[in-house]
């Protein structure tokens, strides 16, 4: 069969033609999410910056060499162990962003002494139950209601501690203890002469500042330079390394800068320590250095003491110098207030020593309860009066029942008041606190607010409450919520039977 050539059909035009979609054949090369206005094309992955990658989809790859898109070229692969996220974008590991505060030190927490015994009678006042971690956060309030027991940790080169007889303050190098001395009590040891001598003279086209403390330091060819700069790094900054310190030196070039120092270096210090008996052969110490190495060599065991462990009270921490000492000792006050268990077992014998019951409430371990009364469980043959046998039955059937429930409880059911005799204008009898017995004098009963009926009634239920709690078979705690005591069959004991033959040496 023949065709001819004019009805031949062209079909160049689908040569290429194929039923995959247009997607599926796109290079991984040129593929790349759209950006909002404000991208991040320019992000720059943390610690690659030599590589030149930047945030793009078509060039992350290029750093290890792998292929990590699926086979669509939709979304990468999670195999990348390098450092990266899903799209390539490179971030630190989140320790090293965050990593917590090690003090340095261990703190044992105890009561003050004098706190504590105006404490203890407070709440033996008020016959109530509290928490033992509420009574703890109790003297950690205030500084002056605690004290602490401060020891370096084992990890520590240097396991002492340095306590300065002046104000009792602790520091964790004898060097920075010796600092704070001289700083601040020298003239308990020095008698200090200020005289005039010449000024600096030469040259000094600029001077270098501390960038750090922001002190003035002296001109760079001043030739007393080294000695300025290592005695100025040794007392402000002793934990920075002296090439960062170094390092963060300013230039001033102020000629008023420059005369003020003049000035300032024209006026020093001459220290004589104090009790010299020889006066002709006395010492005098021409600068800080001198006066500090005398220090060290001869007054130091009057000022300073080294200890394993210091006991110290919250008032002396409070007014202690910023260190990394007294910030480990903050942090761990901090902890200590938030769960104050350390606390709560050092107080826990000396509440017991002073009269106190400390208990738990039911058979699992739970919160522990300190009291000033103690319990006493109710024997199955107990015999109460008949108001008190109906407070103790609605305090059973109500655990945790408000005083002011507990007394509309009774009142409504108990005394023959209706249900709607609140709400006709009469007050119910409302009690906060049964710390102590309502007055039988004639003025406070008419001042009463029980302008029930039943008002001699209603007395008679606060003191048979109130002689259960005292006496132990009612729970009182501190926010005045109500709770019984469990009703417990006493175990007979074995009787001993008497000796029979005697007893011989």
């Amino acid at each position: 069969m023949s065709i001819e050539g004019d009805n031949i059909a062209d079909l160049s035009e689908l040569e290429n033609f194929s039923f995959q979609p247009k997607w599926e054949k796109q290079k991984i090369e040129d593929f790349s999410y759209p950006h909002a206005k404000n991208d991040r094309k320019s992000f720059r992955r943390p610690g690659h910056a030599s590589d030149g990658i930047g945030f793009k989809r078509n060039s992350w790859q290029e750093g290890n060499g792998k292929k990590n898109f699926s086979q669509d070229g939709i979304r990468p692969q999670r195999s990348d162990r390098s450092g990266r996220d899903r799209y390539g974008r490179g971030f630190p590991k989140a320790q090293n962003l965050h990593r917590p505060f090690e003090p340095i030190v261990d703190v044992e927490f105890y009561p003050n002494d004098t706190v504590f015994d105006a404490i203890v009678s407070a709440l033996k006042s008020t016959h109530k139950t509290y928490e033992l971690f509420s009574v703890a956060r109790l003297f950690l309030e205030k500084p002056e209601r605690f004290a602490m027991v401060v020891k370096k940790k084992d990890t520590q080169a240097d396991k002492y501690l340095y306590l300065t007889s002046d104000d009792n303050f602790i520091f964790e190098t004898e060097n920075m203890a010796v600092d704070h001395v001289l700083e601040n009590y020298a003239g308990k040891h020095f008698d200090i002469e200020e005289l005039e001598v010449p000024p600096p003279t030469g040259k000094f086209i600029c001077l270098h500042r501390c960038g750090m403390t922001g002190k003035v330091l002296c001109p760079p060819n001043y030739h007393k330079y080294q000695e300025i700069l290592l005695e100025h790094h040794g007392r402000f900054l002793p934990r920075v390394p002296f090439e960062k310190f170094k390092a963060r030196i300013e230039k001033i070039t102020s000629e008023e800068e420059i005369e003020n120092w003049r000035i300032q270096s024209s006026k020093v210090q001459i220290f004589k320590p104090k009790g010299q008996e020889d006066p002709v052969e006395k010492i005098e110490l021409k600068s800080t250095g001198e006066a500090k190495k005398y220090f060290i060599e001869h007054l130091k065991g009057q000022a300073i003491t080294r200890y394993d462990s210091v006991r110290i009270s919250g008032e002396t921490f409070d007014r202690m110098p910023r260190s990394l000492l007294s910030k480990s000792i903050f942090v761990l006050v901090g902890r200590e207030k938030s769960f104050p268990l350390n606390f709560a077992n050092n107080l826990r014998g000396r509440l017991g020593r002073s009269g106190f019951t400390i208990y738990k409430i039911g058979n699992k371990p739970g919160i522990s309860y300190v009291s000033g009364i103690r319990r006493k469980f109710r024997q199955p043959g107990n015999i109460f009066t008949d108001d008190m046998q109906k407070i103790i039955a609605i305090v059973d059937a109500n655990p945790k029942i408000s005083i002011t429930s507990l007394c509309l409880q009774y009142t409504q059911g108990f005394l023959g008041i209706p249900d709607g005799f609140e709400k006709e204008g009469n007050q119910v009898p409302t009690f906060a606190s049964t710390s102590q017995e309502p007055s039988s004098d004639t003025e406070s009963v008419a001042a009463s607010p029980l302008n029930s009926p039943k008002e001699s009634g209603s007395q008679e239920f606060f003191k048979n409450l109130h002689w259960l709690i005292r006496e132990g078979y009612v729970i009182e705690f501190e926010d005045g919520t109500l709770v019984s005591t469990e009703i417990i069959a006493r175990k007979e004991q074995p009787r001993m039977q008497a000796e029979t033959e005697p007893i011989v040496p």
